[in-house]
């Protein structure tokens, strides 16, 4: 039971690193702001630090799809509600096929 909890905190925190990085990019102004350029580092090294830490409860197949699975499907929804992105219907069902692969991936 342990083991499962330990899986999911890293993953949780691999990927919310990821996703937070990447909703900062469009702040560095191109890596001309200095402190969002470091923190936006900041976020990805701690994400891959912690797929790192995942890999060592799951198979580095497996925890890389389900990481940037999950990535691409936050970061989607995520960006229509801060940067008012609307994706287009052969987007959506892009990101469907990505929910359904993550799906059979978990089970």
């Amino acid at each position: 039971m342990v083991n499962i909890i330990s899986g999911f905190f890293w993953l949780f925190i691999s990927v919310s690193m990821e996703v937070i990085a990447t909703l900062m990019l469009p702040q560095t102004n191109t890596f001309k702001n200095t402190l969002m350029t470091v923190l936006c580092l900041i976020c990805y090294a701690t994400s891959f630090f912690a797929l790192s830490m995942l890999m060592g409860w799951i198979s580095p197949v497996v925890a890389y799809a389900v990481w940037s699975g999950m990535g691409i499907v936050m970061i989607s929804l995520l960006s229509t509600t801060f940067y008012k992105l609307r994706s287009s219907a052969l987007e959506k069902v892009g990101i469907c096929c990505i929910v359904a692969g993550l799906i059979v991936i978990a089970f």
